[in-house]
């Protein structure tokens, strides 16, 4: 047991070392510094010079990568170290280089394996095409799970190596609320504290969540006074901060967010504040932790309308899109009678269940076209529109253009003919 040990710090002690004289050679060997980075990891190792991809070592392969979505603010991040993630799904970290332009990129890394509603939201997000998923699936299963803790200790050693910068994974998750704040307006009015301190502000507080209002809650907002209480204190912060992460879960859930995705965020923000070190910076994180709780909330509504009913009916299409759908089916699953699921629908958002389904399958053939190589014939197939004739009927009627003029519109992919 003991030699093992010894093995592991051994390893990384070289890894270290390496490192360091890389850092020193004015002509560094990006290539080799990635390859080696990657192997004592496990992760995915990207390094980019100038803004451009110049070198990539990973296991497990996949495109297109994931980390796309987040390359811009990963590369314009103005701080040396920082840690990035998508929907608190997966999460990439990001090191540059002082006086160089340089940066390495690693990640994905996962916290626990995905559900298939979060895979699917990812799928989505990275426009992965139809015959993709599975890989994808597969891609994303592979990454290494890491707890939050050890992902951005990781990045500060990283960090250290290349910069003899000495930050800790509590100065990451501080200079993430630093950034956001610096670009947030102003606060309105005036409370003392993110977390709640009367009935009536906890009610408004959870009312914005669950109504999607994440600027109101920002008007809601006061800086806290810089901390200068004992270090006892920051049970008590704790304990203050777990329960708002409870309460704005259940509000969250209470406007349509999916349970997975809302304990699975207030987990995420746990683990965040267990790393901070005061009662101000506790206060910050949960005044983060409930604009981005309203923030979901509010990326579900439809129409501009925000309920429950509505959110749980848009979920159940985005996750049967292949299938053939109906009003009656949607209402058993949202153990709901035919009648009151139809008006209550029809009531708040002004179309019909069954025009929605159709109305969302466009959408979802808009995407595929503009974005894939899947053929028109493919799509409506995977749409399960009756036919190809019917889907063309239908997309015209609702975009004003035929798939093909609409994929010719958009730019069709490299290869495929728009009307193919």
């Amino acid at each position: 047991m003991f030699k093992n040990w010894k093995r592991i710090l051994w390893q990384e002690r070289d890894a270290h070392r390496f490192i360091m004289r890389a850092v020193k050679n004015v002509n560094m060997d990006y290539e080799y510094l990635c390859g080696s980075l990657g192997s004592f990891s496990g992760l995915h190792v990207r390094v980019y010079s100038g803004g451009v991809l110049r070198h990539s070592f990973q296991e497990a392969e996949f495109s297109p990568d994931p980390m796309l979505l987040l390359e811009d603010a990963m590369l314009g991040c103005p701080r040396n170290a920082s840690c990035h993630d998508i929907g608190g799904m997966i999460f990439f970290g990001a090191v540059k280089e002082k006086g160089e332009n340089a940066v390495i990129a690693i990640g994905p890394v996962t916290q626990k394996n995905l559900s298939e509603q979060q895979l699917f939201s990812l799928t989505r997000q990275l426009r992965v095409p139809l015959n993709k998923k599975d890989e994808f699936s597969e891609y994303i299963a592979s990454a290494r799970n890491y707890k939050l803790k050890d992902f951005l200790n990781l990045i500060c050693f990283i960090d250290y190596s290349l910069n003899s910068e000495k930050i800790t994974a509590r100065d990451l998750i501080w200079q993430e609320i630093s950034i956001e704040e610096e670009a947030a307006p102003k606060a309105k009015k005036k409370f003392s504290s993110g977390c709640v301190n009367s009935y009536e502000t906890e009610l408004d507080m959870l009312s914005h969540i669950t109504y999607g209002q994440p600027d109101a809650l920002r008007d809601l907002f006061e800086a806290p006074a810089p901390d200068e209480k004992a270090a006892s204190d920051i049970k008590k912060c704790m304990i203050g901060f777990i329960s708002s992460a409870t309460l704005a879960s259940r509000a969250a859930i209470a406007g349509g967010l999916p349970q997975e995705a809302a304990f699975s965020m207030s987990g995420l923000y746990i683990q965040k504040a267990e790393q901070l070190e005061s009662c101000n910076e506790i206060l910050r994180l949960n005044m983060k932790m409930l604009i981005d709780f309203a923030s979901c909330v509010e990326g579900l509504s439809v129409n501009g309308v925000k309920s429950k009913l509505v959110s749980d009916v848009t979920w159940y299409i985005y996750e049967n899109m292949s299938r053939k759908l109906s009003t009656a089916e949607i209402a058993r699953h949202l153990s709901v009678s035919n009648y009151n699921l139809y008006s209550q629908f029809k009531k708040e958002t002004g179309t019909s269940v069954n025009d929605f389904i159709i109305e969302m399958k466009i959408r979802e053939a808009k995407r595929l076209l503009s974005s894939s190589r899947e053929t028109i014939a493919e799509i409506s197939q995977y749409l399960h529109f009756s036919s190809q004739g019917y889907f063309q009927n239908v997309f015209k009627r609702l975009t004003g253009l035929t798939p093909g003029e609409f994929r010719k519109n958009a730019g069709s992919p490299k290869g495929l003919d728009a009307g193919e």
